[in-house]
């Protein structure tokens, strides 16, 4: 089964953020980096749902 998850994204990012900026040497640092990004992007995208879902202003 294929799987998704917040690690596997964030490599993905981090190595082609990587890639573009010619800094190999910098792959685990920036995929981190995206993990912690794509991860709090996630959490604030739940937080907004559910506060929009019990209509609190």
């Amino acid at each position: 089964m294929n799987e998704i998850s917040i690690h596997k994204i964030g490599q993905a990012l981090g190595t082609y953020v990587a890639k573009k900026v010619s800094r190999a040497d910098q792959t685990e640092v920036l995929s981190f980096g995206a993990e912690i990004l794509v991860g709090s992007i996630i959490k604030l995208c739940i937080l907004f749902s559910f506060a929009f879902i019990m209509d609190i202003t």
